[in-house]
């Protein structure tokens, strides 16, 4: 027993050091800050730097069980080729989040080092999420991550807009977390497990009669995938996204939109297409039309929006239902084509949001409305180039690399003889064309009213990742099959 323990021990190593590393910086960093009589930007400096360490080393830690495929902990989690790969993933964008938002957090919160531990904290419970091999495992890692989140959606104290988005989370994050655990208690009820393992061998051993006639069943993975659309903002259970995007402070939003998504959807392929494969029935017609309402109303909703924050929200809204749609054709290629999707999106988001973080008004605060970027004309013409670019590829114009991820979305529709959801997700990838050309009308056709209203901290490391950013996004026509290929890759691991 005590050989399995340490064997156990030594697979669950990086999450272990990851998590003391936490933990032993949060102490660091409050003994630091108590002995200072006038706080300054080295402790948020060190303690940055000191994360990133901690991020690669776990990495690096992590890289050790490839090819191991293990079950630890009496099988509450499960460590193999997929999940190391997906957290090898969170924590790589975690480190690019730290690198793009260096500037920010001196600036914003040199006095605030929580902010950087809730971060790591959520990126740990992420990490457990990924690894999760039973529903009691599942639903406490999603209800960590989900705490520290409510915290940093209310971190801005002074704000009053801040505090309404973190109750409005709070009580409605609340909400899915009880259709979580209803869902739960109701499959646990059925299969008789919490372990996912179990829970397919006795979904397997029931008859399709059984199957279809489980009522009880039927409701329980319903409730289980409400819960995690909640989580992924689609639609119906979009409606706390863009209020509490627009009054969490601007770097919250970008972590919101970005890394907890690839976990979330992480997840739900696994359980999905591992877990409750044989319930096609059950989850496809449910994701179908989930799929169908995101696309459409997004795509109308985001056409009223001024505010760059909600703009942003509506965006990501939007991109998730065609994520979704790839999800709903039952296929392997159908999560091939999600997986590229969610890749591109994330570099698309990244890049445009080390932009966002990069242009500031005269008075040294973030942008608010979608005017505010018509001062880039004759201010920046390289930032203006870039981001024309990022929107024409966020609409899927050819041949940048948002069309060839819509192109692969298409495609399994098509495969899969989803003709009518095709027509619709066609007709609302030319409307939600209409609302990022306007922003380029914007950009390029609108007078400003006064040249020095904005101004641009041009960050040489921020710079870089841009450029980077923008480099993928026009020449990714060129070498395609790199980045299909390791998508392919992920889903050949399921």
């Amino acid at each position: 027993m005590l050989y399995d323990f340490s064997t156990n021990l030594i697979i669950f190593l990086p999450e272990l050091f990851f998590l003391c590393s936490i933990l032993i910086l949060l102490l660091w960093a409050l003994n630091f800050t108590t002995k200072l009589i006038t706080y300054n930007t080295k402790v948020i400096t060190n303690l940055t730097v000191l994360l990133l360490e901690v991020h690669v080393i776990t990495i690096i830690l992590l890289t050790n069980n490839f090819s191991k495929k293990s079950i630890i902990f009496y099988e509450s989690l499960l460590s193999d080729n997929y999940s190391v790969t997906l957290k090898i993933a969170i924590l790589s964008c975690t480190i690019l989040f730290f690198l793009l938002a260096t500037n920010h957090l001196k600036q914003f919160f040199s006095s605030e080092f929580e902010f950087l531990i809730l971060i790591s904290l959520t990126i740990f419970a992420l990490l457990l999420l990924i690894s999760s091999n039973d529903l009691i495992t599942f639903y406490l890692a999603i209800e960590m991550q989900s705490l520290c989140l409510y915290v940093l959606a209310a971190f801005k104290k002074t704000s009053q807009f801040s505090s309404e988005a973190g109750l409005k989370y709070f009580i409605l994050g609340a909400l899915s977390s009880s259709l979580l655990l209803f869902g739960m208690s109701l499959i646990y009820g059925t299969t008789g497990s919490t372990n996912f393992l179990d829970i397919t061998k006795n979904i397997l051993c029931l008859t399709n009669t059984q199957l279809e006639t489980s009522y009880i069943l039927i409701l329980g993975i319903i409730l289980l995938l409400c819960g995690l659309l909640f989580k992924i903002t689609a639609v119906p259970f979009h409606i706390w996204s863009p209020d509490v995007y627009e009054g969490a402070p601007f770097l919250v939003m970008i972590f919101f939109s970005t890394i907890p998504k690839l976990a979330i959807f992480s997840i739900l392929i696994k359980l999905l297409y591992s877990i409750f494969f044989n319930l096609n029935f059950i989850w496809q017609p449910l994701l179908i039309n989930t799929a169908l309402l995101t696309v459409t109303l997004s795509s109308v909703a985001t056409l009223y929006q001024k505010k760059i924050k909600r703009f942003l929200a509506y965006s990501s809204i939007n991109h998730v239902g065609y994520m979704l749609i790839g999800l709903s054709t039952g296929t392997l290629l159908g999560v091939h084509a999600s997986f590229l999707y969610l890749v591109v999106y994330l570099i698309t988001m990244f890049t445009l949001f080390g932009v966002l973080l990069s242009l500031k008004k005269s008075t040294n605060k973030n942008l608010i409305y979608l005017t505010d970027l018509l001062y880039l004309k004759q201010t920046h013409p390289i930032i203006k180039f870039i981001l024309i670019l990022l929107f024409f590829s966020m609409a899927g114009i050819p041949p940048l690399i948002g069309f060839f991820a819509k192109f692969y979305i298409f495609f399994t529709a098509i495969e899969t003889h989803y003709y009518f959801l095709l027509t619709i997700s066609i007709l609302c990838s030319t409307l939600s064309a209409f609302y990022y050309i306007r922003i380029i009308k914007i950009i390029n056709f609108e007078n400003p009213f006064n040249k020095s209203f904005m101004k641009l901290h041009f960050n040489l490391e921020n710079y870089k990742y841009i450029l980077l950013g923008t480099i993928i996004t026009i020449f990714f026509f060129l070498t395609p099959n790199f980045l299909v290929t390791k998508t392919y890759y992920l889903t050949l691991f399921l």
